[in-house]
């Protein structure tokens, strides 16, 4: 039976479509923050004011998420990929998740690779490419990706800089079907550069913070895994999750690079959530990516207009809705 099929994006990950003015497809790159990271920017206390510490970026997790089991295989087919957990509570309870860790995504329904065009004309909130946050406004200059990024094999370097280790996860060339926002930030929000001057065009004005793709299937939706970090004598088989309705129903997953504290149990409300979010993560996917020791450009920061202290930003930019941003090719 024909059944829609949607995905929801949201987190750190940037979309890269093919064209701008006019594009086929879009790349979707989950970026690699497994590790806690120092930021440049300095914590502010519950009155707004900077201290002398750096904020902390915590450990974001690529993750897949889905709420109806999907089909097995045939026993000939290629096998499906378990899942590594299930979320015990937040937002996902119940929903069984996978870790992305180095996987190209395929998405192909009714078992074809799509070769149509990808929609992305919905119009005033839900304008996918017009809400996001860009790169090219807010830092112009750091917009575009390194296309090693976007090539079908990556192989691991031996060096410790690896390109390879700046995404986690991604899909190529997403196409067919429609890419919309499916949720805007509650607040309109500002940007600001952590007391440094730039040049932005951003304005102010609410942003993405989920994105949503959706297809028509006729009989079902195989999503197929691969890894990009093996040579070609070790890497494992592709394995595929396969979806049916039988009652028509739409099917619907999440992708999210975000923090992992209510999939296991620690309430949303401790520790204190971080009340601001920013780009810097950004700049490692640029085609000559800053050395290490480094000093990065002055970092541009979204931050929702309510004043500062967490009570009136959490939930807004923070648990799953750093906000997913917008790069472009050379």
């Amino acid at each position: 039976m024909a059944f829609t099929f949607r995905i929801y994006f949201s987190g750190l990950f940037v979309v890269v479509p093919d064209n701008l003015d006019a594009p086929n497809s879009c790349h979707m790159l989950l970026v690699n923050s497994l590790l806690p990271r120092k930021l440049q920017r300095k914590k502010r206390d519950s009155q707004g004011n900077e201290t002398n510490e750096n904020e902390i970026l915590d450990p974001h997790f690529p993750m897949l998420i889905y709420n109806d089991a999907p089909v097995g295989a045939p026993p000939d087919a290629i096998p499906k990929r378990p899942a590594d957990f299930r979320a015990l509570s937040g937002d996902h309870k119940g929903r069984n998740v996978y870790l992305l860790l180095h996987d190209d995504l395929e998405i192909r329904p009714d078992g074809n690779k799509v070769s149509s065009a990808i929609n992305v004309s919905s119009p005033g909130d839900h304008a996918p490419l017009t809400n996001m946050a860009k790169m090219s406004d807010v830092f112009p200059g750091h917009e575009h990706i390194d296309p090693i990024l976007l090539t079908e094999e990556l192989k691991p370097k031996a060096d410790e800089n690896s390109r390879v280790g700046r995404i986690v996860s991604r899909i190529r060339g997403l196409s067919g079907g429609k890419l919309y926002t499916a949720e805007l930030s509650v607040k309109t929000v500002k940007i600001e550069s952590g007391g440094q001057n730039f040049n932005s065009t951003f304005g102010e004005r609410r942003i993405s913070v989920k994105l949503a793709w959706e297809i028509e299937c006729k009989n079902e939706m195989i999503l197929r895994w691969s890894r990009f970090d093996f040579d070609s004598n070790s890497t494992p088989p592709p394995r595929d999750l396969r979806w049916t309705a039988d009652a028509g129903d739409p099917v619907e997953i999440w992708i999210e690079n975000r923090e992992i504290d209510t999939f296991i149990g620690v309430p949303s409300s401790y520790p204190v959530a971080r009340a601001l979010a920013d780009f810097e993560v950004f700049f490692e996917l640029e085609p000559q990516p800053l050395a290490a020791n480094t000093p990065a450009p002055p970092v541009p920061i979204p931050v929702p207009l309510s004043g500062f202290g967490v009570g009136g930003q959490a939930g807004t930019l923070h648990g799953g809705l750093c906000p997913p941003t917008l790069m472009v090719t050379s």
